[in-house]
């Protein structure tokens, strides 16, 4: 998701160091709060969007899933 956001192959991963994606909760009212990082270098980028339940029951079954790809600081 982070090379795609980004615009890099899988081979430029190097440019997506430092690169994480955050679930975002919706709570309502304009107000969310912070839910899963994931680095792009960590362990857990090589599990499936699937195993975090960022599946398609979301927003159907399940609450939507916000995810938001930013710089770590």
């Amino acid at each position: 998701m982070i090379e795609y956001v980004i615009g890099v192959g899988p081979s430029d991963g190097a440019e997506c160091k430092g690169w994480a994606a955050t679930e975002c909760i919706e709570r309502g009212d304009g107000v969310f709060s912070k839910g899963t990082t994931v680095e792009y270098d960590s362990t857990r980028s090589k599990a499936t969007l699937a195993s975090m339940a960022w599946n398609k029951d979301r927003g159907v079954t399940l609450p939507p899933v916000w995810i938001t790809i930013h710089k770590l600081s």
